[in-house]
């Protein structure tokens, strides 16, 4: 593993190593994320209400991957929260199987729902209760995440190729070899025969 680290390499390294530590969270608060999601939208459009839309035929409603809501009246914002469950940025990298597409979950919605906060919830409202507390969850989460990169950042620019990284983080290993394939031992040649072989040496080549 002579190979030097090129800030590509670093970068999976860290990567794979991050998600090795924080994917099954990422994976739970995703679950939770979801459910609150599913909950808003039942508890925005009563069973009555659902019935009505899902009895339409397709295409007379829009379809929104997410829920859009205002918990707490202090703020101008609101939060959108996709069906999934799924983040952006840096913990959406570290879910599990990162490369593999999230199947899309798009429920029907009025076309005035469309592109803007659908309800304010009291702060008390116990779907604010809940947001809020993962809101928190997931500030925690980000914050442990950016403290171990800064650490694994580190330590990878410490050393400048892939033994030397080894050497120094044996523990590493395992993710290192998954990123750079290993290289091929050198073979011993059979010299010896292969000079009586092509009657070798010589002086001048032909």
């Amino acid at each position: 593993m002579s190979l030097r680290l090129t800030n590509d390499i670093r970068e999976q390294i860290s990567l794979a190593v991050l998600r090795h530590r924080f994917s099954a969270e990422v994976n739970e608060l995703m679950a939770l994320r979801a459910g609150l999601a599913d909950d808003i939208y039942n508890d925005f459009y009563r069973k009555a209400d659902r019935d009505k839309i899902d009895a339409l035929p397709d295409g007379w409603l829009p379809k929104s991957t997410s829920v859009s809501a205002k918990f707490g009246e202090h703020g101008s914002g609101y939060s959108q929260i996709e069906f999934t469950g799924r983040f952006t940025g840096m913990l959406n990298k570290l879910r599990p199987q990162p490369h593999k597409t999230i199947n899309e979950v798009a429920r029907r919605v009025l076309i005035k729902h469309q592109h803007t906060c659908w309800k304010v919830y009291e702060a008390g409202h116990k779907l604010s209760i809940r947001h809020d507390k993962l809101r928190d969850a997931v500030s925690d989460l980000e914050s442990r995440v950016r403290v171990c990169e800064k650490q694994i950042e580190q330590a990878l620019n410490s050393v400048t190729t892939a033994a030397a990284l080894v050497k120094a983080w044996p523990e590493v290993a395992p993710f290192v070899a998954a990123i750079i394939p290993e290289e091929r031992k050198a073979v011993a040649l059979p010299v010896a025969a292969l000079n009586e072989a092509l009657k070798l040496p010589v002086k001048k080549a032909a």
